[in-house]
This record gives structure tokens, sequence and C-alpha cells, in this order.
């Protein structure tokens, strides 16, 4: 039986967030990207789809794990799900994605690609939570359980 399409997206997701964990070791940078993803969903209701990507892209270069952030939902929408109306040129595929998005005029095509990085996000969030969180949990109950000396 073929993985369904909500297993792909863990699956991808799963992938990812694995990619972050081993190329940024650095707890912040991973702490950076997770505080970022967790309030995209936000972003997306409040702004859109365009403006939440956008506001990643343009931070990228202040805040590197974004950069993989933006690379990590691109390749799914795009390269996975391959929800792209015309490619229109050879650039990155986050540079793609968000082109397509401002250009694009079919609201239906703008509601797939934003109901999919929704649902896409999801996943990505649950296994941050699971990879990330507890290490963070672990230090702080560390600082409290120590009396001082």
């Amino acid at each position: 039986m073929p993985p369904t399409l909500e297993q792909k997206r863990a699956l991808h997701a799963w992938k990812e967030v694995e990619d972050l964990i081993s190329k940024y070791t650095n707890k912040k940078d991973q702490e950076e990207y997770e505080g970022e993803a967790k309030k995209l969903p936000s972003r997306i209701i409040n702004a859109g789809l365009g403006q939440a990507l956008a506001f990643i892209h343009a931070k990228r270069n202040k805040k590197k794990p974004l950069e993989l952030l933006e690379k990590h939902i691109s390749d799914w929408i795009l390269i996975e799900r391959k929800l792209l109306p015309i490619i229109s040129n050879n650039d990155t595929p986050p540079k793609i994605l968000l082109e397509a998005i401002v250009k694009s005029n079919s609201s239906e095509y703008l509601r797939r690609v934003t109901d999919e990085t929704m649902a896409y996000m999801i996943w990505i969030n649950r296994f941050l939570e699971a990879q990330i969180e507890p290490d963070i949990k672990e230090k702080k109950d560390d600082r409290t359980h120590h009396s001082p000396s």
C-alpha cells in the first residue's frame, strides 16, 4: 500500500528536522529555527502566505537557520508536492515559490499552497518539539534542581 499524503508530509518533515539538527549543532540556532517555525502558521493566518514567506526570506541573511526553514518549505511545496503552475526561471526553490505566490492570479492555487504549507508546518513543529525541546527542558530542569552550594 503506498504511503498516504500525510505519511509523506511526516517523513519529509522528519528528514528536514534531522537535517536542521545535523547542520546546526548549536542549540541557539536550532531554537531560532524552531521559534520562527512556530510563529509561521500565525503569520500566514494574519498576513497571508506571501507576506509570511517574504518575512522569512528577508530575515534569512541575519538568521541563518531561516534559510534552511525557507528551503524546507519550498522543497516540500515545489519538489515533493509539485504545486507550481509554471517554473519561470532557474532560481532557487525558495525564490521560485515566493515569485509564484506573488505573481499568481489564481485564488485556488494560493489556497492549495497555503493549506499545504499549514499542514506541513504541523509536522515540522511536532518533530521540533520531539527533537529539540526535550534537550532545552532537561537543561532548565537541571538548573532548577541544583541546590546552591
